[in-house]
């Protein structure tokens, strides 16, 4: 199976479906495949993991990322931890949660927490 001619492998697991795409391991609930096309719910997936990550310029393999569907279609739930320090002296982990269109790879939430400002 491919998404954007990038070859994505579908593993049934006990209670999801975890899709791999290269060094990331995707979860969902259920997907279905009409026409060689990816589906959550009614939803397309036509980005994928791989694209969204480099898009984000991500500095950190995310921890957990989840497919599903929402109000907006098919979208990524992505959880990455990254190193930063805090005022530039003190190391912290600033955790941030996007959630990606899997339709065409926009960002529609990221969530830091309240210190992000601080750090670098």
């Amino acid at each position: 199976m491919n998404i954007d001619d990038k070859p994505i492998s579908i593993e049934p697991a006990e209670t999801e479906v975890v899709l791999s795409d290269g060094d990331y391991v995707v979860k969902v609930s259920s997907v279905s495949i009409q026409d060689n096309v990816l589906k959550v719910g009614n939803s397309e997936v036509k980005v994928a993991i791989s694209d969204i990550v480099q898009k984000l310029d991500l500095d950190a393999v995310p921890n957990s990322v989840v497919l599903s569907e929402n109000d907006n279609g098919a979208v990524y739930s992505i959880d990455v931890d990254n190193k930063v320090k805090l005022l530039g002296l003190i190391p912290v982990v600033l955790n941030t949660d996007f959630v990606v269109d899997a339709k065409n790879g926009d960002v529609l939430e990221e969530n830091k927490p309240w210190y992000s400002f601080l750090v670098k």
